[in-house]
């Protein structure tokens, strides 16, 4: 689905290009810690009982798979297969 116009699209594309690199890497940066905060929270919210370090091996559990999970947290019980 687009909702953007292919004008307005270009538009925006031209203005990401004059950012400068330190400019785009600190957007992405930025980014990129509002998609681990809302993960996050979103594990929260599903398990609010869970402890601290049950909350990090679901978080490892979700960005990296069980399986590196299930080996950086042995002492945690996940629920993947």
């Amino acid at each position: 689905m687009l909702d953007t116009s292919p004008a307005m699209q270009q538009r925006y594309s031209e203005l990401l290009r004059l950012r400068l690199p330190h400019q785009r890497l600190a957007t992405v940066v930025a980014l990129t810690r509002a998609a681990q905060a809302m993960t996050r929270a979103g594990i929260r919210m599903r398990h609010p009982d869970a402890s601290p370090r049950e909350l990090e091996a679901r978080y490892a559990e979700r960005v990296y798979g069980v399986a590196v999970a299930r080996r950086l947290f042995p002492d945690v019980g996940l629920d993947g297969p």
